[in-house]
Formats: structure tokens, C-alpha cells, sequence
């Protein structure tokens, strides 16, 4: 796609709220939407950033997609300031909702992302107790590497006691 089409392509979803998913829905079954998705996750407006988690969503759950490596990585980078709460939560739902789905190495490679995230990011508390509750979800707990997990021992002695309480409980889990 052209830097030009994809311009456009950006100024019509700012200006025309959930045109990408209206797109994608009245559109044909057999366009392959991901690569276009990848490629709108790479520019930094919020608004881009909602429609396009929201259309992913869509073709997750309605169409024959499956969560790759690289989309989890491209999703997972998403989560990079406080101030953008509201994509967190789209975010962490939409991993959520793939767990279900997605293979061993997609889990095991959020699974690294978010304990990434807890150990070396500026997140606030709130956020990071919000990265913690993946884990929680259904026992996505049991689907991760051990080895992953043990990372999370460098974070038991957090200085928050929620956060501290919550890994203690984890890694209490893994033990069993």
C-alpha cells in the first residue's frame, strides 16, 4: 500500500468513527485484512490504535483468523504509556479472548511480554495489577512455560503490597 492510500486511508477512519469494521464486515470473506492491520498498528494515534484493535477483534472472533507471533508482538507494543489506559484494556480483552485459540508459543510469547512489562516499565501499579489479571483468566497460568513464569520471582518483594501479593499468589500456583 502506497504512503499516499495509506493517509487517506487514516484520515477517513479519524474522521468516520468504525468505518475500518463497517469495512470489513460489508467487505469480502476472502481479503486477507492482516497485513493492513499490522501496518496501521505501527502509527501512533489513539484513535487508529481503537478502531484497528477493534477490527482485529472482529476478524478474531467472526472470521477464520488466528493470533500469530507477529500480531501478538505488534499488540503487545501497544502498551507503552500510562496515559493510554483505554488501549490497555482493549489490548489485554483481546489476548484474553485469543488464549482460548491461539497456540502454546503465542501464549508463552504474551505471557514474556507482560512479565517484561511488570519488571522494566514505567506502567503505573493500576496498570500493571491490570497486566497481572491475564494470568488469573482461566488458569492461563497452567498454559505458560514454567520457566517463563519463574521470571516473576524477581517481583515478589514489589514494593506495592497489592502487586506483591497478587505475584506471591502466582507463584504460589506454580509451585503446586
Amino acid at each position: 500500500m502506497s504512503t499516499k492510500a495509506l493517509k487517506l486511508l487514516m484520515t477517513i477512519m479519524i474522521k468516520r468513527e468504525h468505518w475500518l469494521i463497517k469495512s470489513i464486515i460489508d467487505g469480502p470473506d476472502d481479503i486477507d485484512y492482516l497485513p493492513l492491520i499490522k501496518k496501521l498498528f505501527d502509527y501512533g494515534n489513539i484513535y487508529i490504535q481503537m478502531e484497528t484493535l477493534d477490527a482485529l477483534q472482529y476478524l478474531l472472533k467472526n472470521r477464520e483468523y488466528k493470533m500469530d507471533l507477529d500480531l501478538a508482538e505488534k499488540i503487545l507494543g501497544l502498551i507503552k504509556k500510562d496515559e493510554r489506559w483505554i488501549i490497555l484494556r482493549k489490548v489485554m480483552g483481546l489476548l484474553y479472548e485469543c488464549s482460548h485459540t491461539c497456540s502454546v508459543e503465542v501464549i508463552n510469547k504474551v505471557a514474556e511480554g507482560i512479565i517484561t512489562y511488570l519488571k522494566n516499565s514505567t506502567l503505573d501499579d493500576d496498570s500493571k495489577l491490570y497486566l497481572i489479571r491475564y494470568f488469573k483468566k482461566d488458569d492461563i497460568i497452567q498454559k505458560v512455560d514454567k520457566i517463563i513464569l519463574e521470571e516473576l520471582v524477581e517481583l515478589k518483594n514489589h514494593e506495592n503490597p497489592y502487586i506483591k501479593y497478587e505475584i506471591n499468589n502466582m507463584l504460589q500456583k506454580i509451585k503446586e
